[in-house]
């Protein structure tokens, strides 16, 4: 029933175009395979775009030799569109021309419920089609495995995932030799967070063909899934990467949604070269993708890359001129360059906000193990350090209500704000200190990761000098800022707002990158800022804080070197 070397000899002495042939489907009366008949399903060019998820897909019957029974062509049209539909093909993107042949019309009409636009036969009515491929298979006695893994897929496609699933297994329990159907066995699972099953059925479908790459396709989606969403994230990040190349090395499918893909896992990796070259090939094959020369960009900004990053930039605002997060990192960059242009508050927002939302799975692995990142012990020590230096300066009755023991008075007591939250590396650290404890953060994806480790009391989503507004006076026992402040400026409406928050005999701790060039606070190229160790002296003064402890520090590194940063505690002993 398949043959596909001689059938692709058919096609060629044709003169017809199987390279790109996405499905193919020949049928032969005799042991010689002599090829009568020829079911093709492949891409339509020029339409589409440019990822399989979007292409138009056209059916192509050949009949070389003699009429066969109408109920054999059937047959051979449910092999092919159920191995279409395998390959992740939606039966709304298939399209047949009508006067090619009446009966496969005759066929896609009375099966899938297609109409005619202009010369196209189509699926227009999803519904439709789900119900007539039902009512058939109800009709008939012995049922096609193909049929009920089209049906399956219509299901799958319909987020019915239980009921395709159902399907799936009726499908492949007559012939356990179907990889196809245990990839879709496989993606159904996956559709359900069944992570086990998903992974036990993609690996028999490569089991039954090593050479599956669309298995290999879903397989990379899964440990992607994993990586990105449930914590497994460093050999889940590798062997996600490794299965999208293996689908591109062995499909010579281009296809710029996996090769986005993997430029993003690539860019969390900080294999930012291959990341280039992934971004670069989907830019080849449509140059109109705004997020690809956004995140091309942001790989030329890490690498130091000035002249290409800005070039990205301008590219991306060319086809998108209100996304701020790129007009944030361009003004950036040129600012760098002596161009003074105006810095739009909201633009700088938005692009921390997109990028925290980026990488709030991957933060931690990144912050703990690439940049070495030891804030947080830092703070601790700190803080612990200035309380008991100044426990003896609370009055007679705040010492005897914690039986004049400084560790009484920092356990479980304390009421502690955490600016920049993030994933709460912070509120890990202090959770033993506090009695409550608040995170905030502008990323929802930072949020909902912090919410997982269970330190916080509250967390908010916002902007840190928003929310410092609507809190009361006089609330807080402990501020701490562990690098969030570098994504601000200038400084002044945070450190005064944290005054006014704070108690009295309170306490600001913070960590922030030290500038070696400019004793104010300088922009980056990367659109973060660092700060002189004299403009956090002067701004705490003046804000009113004394100054319990302020000296230079690295807590992480940058591009293998330690990063120059300041480590301070500032008291707030004024009401």
């Amino acid at each position: 029933f398949l043959h596909f070397k001689e059938a692709k000899n058919v096609i060629k002495s044709k003169g017809l175009d199987y390279n790109g042939c996405s499905v193919l489907v020949a049928f032969s009366k005799n042991t010689e395979f002599t090829i009568e008949n020829l079911v093709i399903i492949q891409p339509i060019k020029n339409l589409g775009g440019s990822s399989i998820s979007t292409w138009k897909y056209g059916l192509q019957y050949l009949n070389l030799r003699e009429e066969i029974p109408e109920e054999v062509l059937s047959d051979i049209l449910i092999q092919a569109i159920s191995l279409y539909m395998s390959i992740g093909g939606r039966i709304k993107q298939l399209q047949f021309k009508e006067s090619e042949n009446k009966i496969v019309s005759k066929f896609l009409i009375e099966f899938f419920s297609f109409e005619k636009v202009d010369e196209w036969l189509m699926c227009l009515g999803f519904e439709k089609t789900l119900m007539r491929v039902e009512e058939k298979l109800n009709f008939e006695e012995n049922k096609s495995p193909a049929l009920i893994n089209i049906y399956g897929r219509l299901l799958h496609e319909n987020k019915n995932f239980e009921k395709a699933i159902e399907n799936y297994i009726k499908a492949v329990s007559p012939d356990s030799s179907r990889n196809e159907i245990f990839r879709n066995l496989g993606a159904a699972y996956m559709s359900l967070g069944q992570h086990q099953m998903a992974f036990a059925s993609l690996q028999q479908a490569i089991n039954i063909d090593q050479q599956d790459f669309y298995s290999y396709l879903k397989l990379g989606m899964l440990y992607e899934q994993l990586a990105l969403n449930f914590g497994k994230y460093k050999d889940a990040l590798s062997h996600s990467i490794s299965c999208y190349n293996f689908f591109l090395e062995k499909s010579k499918i281009e296809d710029t949604d996996i090769l986005i893909r993997l430029g993003n896992l690539q860019f969390r990796s900080l294999d930012l070269e291959n990341a280039i070259i992934s971004y670069e090939r989907a830019l080849q094959m449509d140059s109109h993708l705004v997020s690809c020369w956004h995140n091309l960009a942001n790989c030329h900004v890490k690498m130091g890359n000035n002249e290409k990053a800005i070039s990205s930039l301008e590219r991306t605002l060319q086809l998108s001129p209100s996304l701020s997060s790129a007009r944030y990192l361009l003004a950036s960059m040129k600012w760098q360059n002596g161009s003074k242009i105006q810095i739009e508050e909201k633009d700088k927002l938005a692009h921390f906000r997109d990028l925290f939302d980026f990488y709030a799975p991957s933060y931690d692995d990144h912050m703990r193990n690439s940049l070495l990142y030891t804030g947080p012990r830092l703070l601790r020590s700190i803080v612990r350090k200035a309380t008991n230096a100044t426990f003896s300066d609370f009055d007679e009755y705040t010492q005897k209500s914690y039986n004049y023991d400084v560790l009484n008075y920092l356990n479980s007591s304390l009421t502690i704000l955490d600016l920049g939250c993030g994933t709460g590396l912070c509120g890990s650290w202090f959770k033993d200190y506090s009695n409550r404890m608040v995170g905030v953060d502008i990323s929802q994806t930072m949020i909902d990761m912090a919410t997982k480790k269970g330190c916080y009391d509250k967390l908010v989503q916002d902007d840190m000098t928003h929310y410092l507004y609507s809190e009361a006076k006089n609330y807080y026992d402990l501020v701490v800022a562990g690098e969030s402040l570098q994504y601000i400026g200038d400084l002044y409406q945070v450190f005064k707002e944290v005054f006014r928050v704070l108690k009295q005999n309170g306490f600001f701790s913070l960590v922030v990158p030290m500038s070696t060039k400019n004793e104010s606070f300088e922009l980056n190229s990367e659109g973060t800022y660092a700060f002189g160790l004299k403009y956090m002296e002067n701004l705490a003064t003046n804000v009113g804080f004394q100054i319990y402890y302020i000296q230079s520090i690295s807590s992480r590194i940058d591009k293998g070197v330690p990063l120059p940063g300041i480590l301070a505690v500032f008291k707030k002993t004024q009401k």
